[in-house]
Parts: C-alpha cells; structure tokens; sequence
C-alpha cells in the first residue's frame, strides 16, 4: 500500500467534508454534534438524511475506516476486533438498567457513576467501567473523572419516559417510543446470545441427525427446535413479542420514513387498485402509503398473534387499511368469508384484484426454500399484470459487480469509486451484520435475488434504492 493510496483516502474524507460545510451553511445551522443529545425534530438532525448528506457521509466513512485499517498495526486491529462483543454487551447492560433515562434528569453536567449505580442497584465500579468502554466508542461522554451524561449517541435510546416512570411500570417502557431501546434489547439479548453460537453451527442448513428441524446459532441458543417467530409467540415469551414490535419501529429508521413511497409508482396504480401488504406486521408501510396514496385500498396480513399486537386506531380510522389474519406460507386466499377475519371485518376479498403485492423485510427471514413457497404463493395469485414489489437488505459486493443484474434499471455495479472498497466498506457493514443474525436471517444480492424470483416465475426489471441504507426495492412482473 503506497502513501499515495493514503493521501487518495484522505482526499476523499476532504472533498466530502467541504460537502457537508457548503450544505449546512447554506441551511445556516451547525453539523450536530455528537455531545449534545438526539434531537430528531431540529433541523440539523434532518439535513443529515438528505441524499447529499449522506452520500457525503458515506465516502467519510468508509475513506477513513479503510485509511484506519491501512495504517493501523494488523495485530491491534485483529484484537480489537475479536474483543468488540464487549460493545453490545454493555449496550444491552446499560439498557436493562435504564442508565440513559437516569443520566437525562441532570443534563450535560452529568452525573456521578455513584449516584447512577444507587438507583440502578449495580455495584459502582462495574458500572463505571461499562460506561468508561462506552465513552471510549463514543457513546455517553466522561465529563470529569466518574462523571457521565448523555451525547447524541446514546440519547438515541431513550425510551422518553423517566427512569421513576420506568420502574413503576416495567412492560410500558417501550410504550409511545421511538422503537430503538427495544431494538438494542433485542439485539442484545436473543441476537447477541444466537451470535455466541455461530461459530458451532456449519450453517443456517445444518441439520441434526437427531433431531428432526435445522439447528440454527439462535435454537442452540435458546434449546429450541421452533424458529424464531414461532418462539417468540410461545406463552413465556409474550414479553419478548410485545419488545419485538416496539423493536421493529426502531429497526424502521435503518430506511428514510418516505422510502417506501418511492419504492413504486403507487401513483399510477388504478383507483381503487388492492396493494396485499404480506408479512406486514405492524403495517407502518401500508399506513404510510395509504396516507400518501389515498386512492388505493390495503390490506395487511400476518401471523394472528403479531396482527393482535399490531393493531392501532391509525389502521381503523383510514379505512382504507384492513388487517387479515393469514399465514404467507399457505395459499392466497381467493376468497375470504367475514367469518374468516380474526382482527378487523372485510369484505369479501379477491386477491386475483390485486394491484401489487408489497413483501417487505420478509424474504430475508427465510431460506430459499421457504421463500420460493410464499413468491409461488403470490404468483399462483396475481393476474397478469399484478405487480411485485420486494423490500429487503440489498447485498452489496466488496468489489466490482459483474454479474448480469447489474445492468438492471436502478443497480449499481459499484456504490464507491476507487479506491474504495467498491460496497463502502464501513458505510454498509449493518447489511452484513443483519445477514448472520441470529443465522435466521438471508440477506441476498441483487443477483441471488433475480434468481430467486424467477424460479417463482416472477421478472425483476427494476431496482430502487433509498440511499440512506443499502435497505432497498425491487420490481418483479409475472412471467
């Protein structure tokens, strides 16, 4: 690696940073800064989601960790590596002891770890360490020696409740919040815990000779044969899937909130045209659609139990967003009784009137062979001009992409020039991350997705990506 290769790098974080300087002096406000605490609402937090922005960030980032990793001595960046489970592990510690709720009573003044330990009942010094490698990432500030508060980091997993608001209250935590407390939760418990067994695991397809389904890191995490939704809807659990629902509102901001308007030309689908949202869950697409989108209808199927969770006045008072009871790996209904609606009463429901099927953030949950059943599912029900529309984590190469989706409308065959890594390294490194979680999930590139779709006789001729992340859209037609 010659220092040209360096000073490439280090042209790249300059350019883009004058980038950032010309954007926010044009807005007249301040880049934010990481010691004050999240302010989603201001405009400064704003401006950072807008396309140049974050392109602009991206280049920073991804130049300056590969100019880290070449300039940093290999065994040092070996052991910091292998050592960096401690990150989410005192994440999710920090978080089952609500210190970012107790830290946000005194400011930016802070507050004594001693002060902080008497209300969490944790013992002074652990903590203090915990917090001492937090602030070390950047998360949480060391104000003077023993002294913490909040930065922009870690207020962005407040619940928005007081810690005394908390204790009274323990399952309301994540009532009315952003979502993201649960998510860091979530991923610090069963995510972190299945995570611990990957290595032990030949695989997601590995199979016992023993026992009679796949053992994935998360079932011989928690000793279960069951797959992870099935667990979650276990009685015990109950818990876990009302966290697992405020955790997928927070896992939502991994993709601009009006993504998914531009995910499909929903403006040229006819009157009165039926999107079917499968595996909708909680239904924030179909609810932001339809308030973008008044002239379709929706309706939003999943799982019984997660459907119950999921229901809010929002869905009710539009009208135009139903909520059906229905498993994507059985048949689409051709039919549905009112007898047959377990949550909201329908009409009489005929998916071969279906305009477009949206399937967001499902098929990365499943191996291909079950996500061949549900896409043969919807092909057996779509007419032949029903269109599909598939959000997922886009899998992004580290070098040049040659493969033939690559010339498809929208695709980028690099997401960086050189000398960066053609993926932007760093900058979209959650995608893998959400590729080996739990080894339940199936992140797929384009390609993988292309030919996925058409061993379902479905046509991918578009893709759309958001920007934001490497979360992005494509647009498949019957064949």
């Amino acid at each position: 690696m010659s220092i040209d290769i360096l000073r490439q790098l280090h042209a790249v974080i300059g350019n883009a940073l004058s980038i950032l300087d010309t954007t926010f002096s044009n807005a007249q406000v301040t880049y934010p800064s990481i010691d004050d605490v999240y302010a989603p609402s201001s405009l400064s937090e704003q401006l950072t989601t807008s396309p140049e922005v974050v392109e602009a960030s991206n280049l920073i980032v991804a130049a300056a960790e590969q100019l880290i990793a070449n300039v940093k001595l290999p065994y040092l960046s070996l052991y910091d590596a292998m050592m960096a489970y401690h990150i989410p592990s005192a994440l999710s510690f920090i978080e089952r002891k609500n210190v970012v709720e107790i830290l946000a009573k005194t400011g930016p003044d802070g507050m004594h770890v001693d002060c902080v330990a008497e209300e969490t009942g944790v013992e002074s010094k652990k903590l203090e360490h915990v917090l001492r490698l937090l602030a070390t990432h950047h998360f949480f500030r060391e104000v003077t020696p023993g002294v913490f508060t909040n930065n922009r980091l870690s207020s962005l997993f407040s619940s928005g409740k007081s810690s005394n608001e908390i204790l009274a209250n323990p399952q309301g935590k994540y009532l009315g919040s952003s979502g993201v407390a649960a998510l860091v939760a979530v991923l610090g418990d069963e995510m972190f815990k299945s995570a611990a067994c990957f290595p032990d695991t030949d695989g997601p397809s590995e199979v016992s000779q023993t026992e009679p389904l796949p053992r994935t890191a998360f079932s011989r995490a928690f000793q279960t044969n069951k797959n992870y939704f099935e667990w979650l809807e276990l009685t015990e659990n109950r818990d876990r899937l009302s966290r697992f629902g405020h955790a997928i509102m927070g896992l939502s901001l991994y993709e601009h909130p009006e993504a998914v308007q531009s995910a499909y030309d929903w403006a040229d689908v006819k009157h009165d045209g039926l999107v079917i949202d499968v595996g909708g869950g909680l239904g924030f697409a179909s609810l932001r659609l339809a308030q973008a989108f008044p002239h379709l209808r929706f309706v939003i199927q999943d799982r019984p139990k997660v459907l119950w969770e999921s229901e809010q006045p929002g869905c009710l008072e539009l009208g135009r967003v139903k909520i059906y009871s229905h498993d994507f790996f059985h048949a689409q209904p051709i039919e549905v009784s009112e007898d047959a609606i377990h949550i909201t009463k329908l009409p009489r429901l005929y998916t071969k009137d279906v305009s477009v099927f949206l399937v967001r953030a499902v098929c990365h949950d499943w191996a291909d062979q079950e996500a061949l059943i549900i896409l043969n599912h919807l092909r057996a029900a779509a007419r032949s001009d029903t269109i599909l529309v598939i959000g997922d984590n886009i899998m992004p190469y580290a070098c040049t992409d040659d493969t033939p989706s690559a010339a498809l409308p929208g695709a980028k065959n690099r997401l960086a020039p050189l000398p960066l890594l053609a993926n932007l390294g760093k900058a979209t490194v959650t995608t893998n991350y959400v590729d080996l979680m739990a080894s339940t999930l199936y992140e797929r590139s384009l390609q993988e997705l292309v030919d996925l779709a058409l061993k379902a006789r479905w046509k991918i001729v578009e893709v759309r990506l958001t920007g934001v992340s490497r979360f992005g859209y494509v647009i498949a037609h019957p064949i």
